[in-house]
């Protein structure tokens, strides 16, 4: 069994599959990591990817409220890493706060936000995407 990490960087994502998409729950507050602690803890997702080699992943905000700029660098590498695949990346349960820094910092324009996981599914299993 592996023992929990001091900064509980191994607690911050839950990642399942799920109607063959990867299912990403960020599961922290994400404005006291940083970079390096959310490179480490991101792992799990790029494990997941290359396994499955999943190119549609479900990003379910439903347990944070904030996100910080090393979540959006994270969410970033998985989208560049789904584009080569014609993949998607697309996010639900994403809060009012959340959804402003994803308007800000035009990054809405780049990644589908959806009020609902099932909504997201939906959209996932639709070929346009």
């Amino acid at each position: 069994m592996d023992t929990p990490s001091k900064d509980g960087a191994d607690h911050v994502f839950m990642v399942e599959f799920h109607e063959g998409v990867l299912v990403v729950v960020p599961l922290a507050d994400f404005g006291s990591l940083r970079w390096p602690e959310m490179e480490v803890a991101s792992k799990c997702i790029f494990e997941a990817m290359r396994d499955d080699n999943s190119a549609r992943v479900l990003v379910d905000m439903s347990r944070v409220n904030q996100c910080g700029s090393a979540l959006l660098g994270i969410m970033l590498k998985v989208w560049k890493s789904v584009c080569p695949k014609s993949g998607a990346l697309v996010f639900c349960n994403v809060s009012s706060d959340v959804a402003d820094v994803l308007k800000m910092t035009r990054l809405d324009t780049l990644w589908a936000i959806y009020p609902s996981r099932e909504a997201a599914f939906s959209a996932l299993r639709e070929p346009a995407l």
